[in-house]
């Protein structure tokens, strides 16, 4: 995974899904890092992005970061 400004991110674990809607709720990101984006990691060792962070899907998945409040 890639960031819209080139950055690696990691590799996509897994996706969630609303089980009522079947929306794409979660994207979960094995990395190396402790946090992206000011996401902190989970229990799991893994962040969970939202899936509103999700730009393209090509070569590689292509996420934008969340805004900043």
């Amino acid at each position: 995974m890639v960031s819209t400004d080139g950055q690696e991110i990691g590799e996509l674990h897994m996706l969630t899904f609303h089980p009522d809607t079947g929306e794409l709720e979660t994207l979960i990101v094995n990395t190396e890092h402790s946090e992206l984006f000011g996401i902190q990691e989970q229990d799991d060792g893994r962040i969970h992005l939202p899936a509103s962070v999700m730009k393209a899907v090509r070569d590689q998945l292509i996420i934008e970061p969340p805004r900043q409040r």
